[in-house]
């Protein structure tokens, strides 16, 4: 494998900075999203966080095989700071509306 990390199937973006604290996401999915005891927002547990030069941690990535629900935990935020990707078509993950634990890809 040379060193290169296999790209997982897709990957969740989630926008920090934006979180406005409700919770959602750590009450749908407890085993991927914590609340954080320092400012009460949202953390995506594993994921690679980009920081600003202040140090604050402005944007968190997890690349993931499947889906585990996720993308309802994106659907759930009320301010759409979550989002997951199709790593190889590029494309937003949503539900479907004919079936909500479904998920398909975004137009």
């Amino acid at each position: 494998l040379n060193g290169m990390k296999e790209k997982k199937a897709y990957r969740i973006e989630y926008i920090r900075a934006a979180c406005i604290l409700c919770k959602a996401c750590e009450k749908l999915k407890p085993e991927f999203w914590s609340i954080s005891k320092k400012d009460g927002r949202a953390d995506l547990k594993g994921a690679v966080q980009e920081r600003n030069k202040e140090g604050v941690v402005l944007k968190e990535t997890l690349e993931i095989n499947e889906l585990q629900g996720n993308h309802i935990v994106a659907e759930a935020c009320p301010i759409k700071c979550i989002s997951v990707f199709h790593q190889e078509t590029k494309k937003k993950v949503i539900i479907d509306p004919k079936d909500y634990k479904s998920a398909k890809l975004a137009p």
